[in-house]
């Protein structure tokens, strides 16, 4: 995977600006926020994703099938 883009509307404006907003607000003990990474892919095997605390202990692990996703 390589980090990746999103086209812009026809207004030129990033359709999910908000969610790419939410990686770099500062969250309150207990809140959630929706955020979003865009990757683009270089091919569809299995992606495995590991979310880290901020002291990198893990605290969650998804695995998405991309060719599925790519159907």
């Amino acid at each position: 995977m390589d980090p990746g883009t999103v086209s812009l509307d026809n207004d030129g404006n990033n359709p999910i600006q908000k969610y790419d907003d939410g990686l770099h607000n500062m969250l309150l003990p207990g809140k959630t926020v929706k955020a979003v990474m865009v990757f683009t892919l270089n091919n569809d095997k299995p992606v495995r994703v590991t979310f880290e605390d901020p002291e990198f202990n893990v605290i969650g692990v998804k695995n998405y099938n991309v060719a599925d996703k790519m159907k």
